[in-house]
């Protein structure tokens, strides 16, 4: 549905405003060169060793009839490499197409990568799991059992495993272990991590709530530096959960020359009366 959507823009918003401005434009380039491929062209670049070629092909051939998408996962996982298992990974993760049909193939063969000997499998797997259930295409129901184990041994996992969860996690049904995971990333010295554990606890529907976040919150936002991200990450948090004591502090990081999108997205959404003068601040920066 439409916060469905919002939360997947919030998402694409955040990776995006967040790469140096020469990865966008290569990325852009190699999406216009994808665009027109053919699929046999698009198969072939996925060997490319230029990641950000290798990307665009993915997305492409994420359109392409669900049978010869099928084909190319199948080859990719038969070929045995570890690019190729990721690959395989990051196609089945997002067809769109029709795939029911290949769903339960998909399933077992994610869950399979699970256990891989490689954390980038296992991260790749675990990110499109995510896409999956977040998609709507998983259920609650198929979040039990062996692949609930699966998905919650990655909180306890190596850091790459952790960092695939904080960034999926708001895509999980919910869990009070991916929860308290989560609460407990905030507090780690990788703010960059902090910061998607943080927006997973935000943009899970429902929220993630305890009554432990707005304290720590409040105590994070004191000790950042101010250009960090994620003092902007943890000002948005603290705008959507009607925390006012974080106005002051709201008031100099919209005197910064530049502004985060999730400061913007946060008082666009809200409606509080006590942000009205922090919301007049924002909209005359645009004028």
């Amino acid at each position: 549905g439409h916060r469905r959507q919002k939360r997947y823009r919030a998402a694409k918003a955040k990776l995006k405003c967040r790469l140096p401005e020469q990865r966008k434009s290569v990325s852009d380039h190699y999406y216009i060169q994808c665009r027109n491929a053919a699929a046999a062209q698009l198969e072939q670049w996925l060997d490319s060793d230029d990641e950000a070629l290798r990307q665009a092909a993915v997305m492409r051939l994420h359109f392409a009839p669900t049978g010869e998408l099928a084909n190319i996962w199948r080859r990719k996982l038969t070929g045995g490499s570890r690019y190729g298992q990721e690959t395989a990974a990051a196609l089945m993760a997002q067809p769109q197409h029709p795939f029911q049909a290949y769903l339960p193939e998909i399933k077992a063969n994610l869950t399979r990568l699970l256990h891989e000997g490689n954390d980038t499998v296992r991260s790749c797997a675990l990110a499109a799991l995510g896409h999956l259930f977040g998609n709507g295409h998983l259920t609650e129901n198929d979040f039990s059992g062996s692949l609930q184990t699966d998905i919650l041994a990655a909180a306890h996992g190596s850091p790459p495993l952790q960092n695939a969860l904080c960034q999926s996690a708001w895509r999980f049904p919910a869990h009070d272990e991916i929860k308290q995971f989560l609460i407990r990333q905030l507090d780690k010295p990788d703010t960059a991590q902090a910061s998607w554990a943080l927006f997973s606890l935000d943009n899970h529907e429902p929220r993630y709530e305890a009554t432990a976040i707005t304290p720590l919150l409040l105590r994070l936002l004191d000790r950042t530096p101010v250009h960090d991200p994620f003092r902007s990450d943890i000002a948005a948090s603290l705008i959507r959960r009607g925390e006012t004591a974080v106005i002051p502090a709201l008031k100099r990081l919209l005197c910064q020359q530049e502004i985060d999108s999730e400061i913007c997205l946060a008082l666009e959404d809200s409606t509080q009366p006590e942000f009205a003068e922090c919301r007049t601040i924002l909209a005359a920066r645009f004028e």
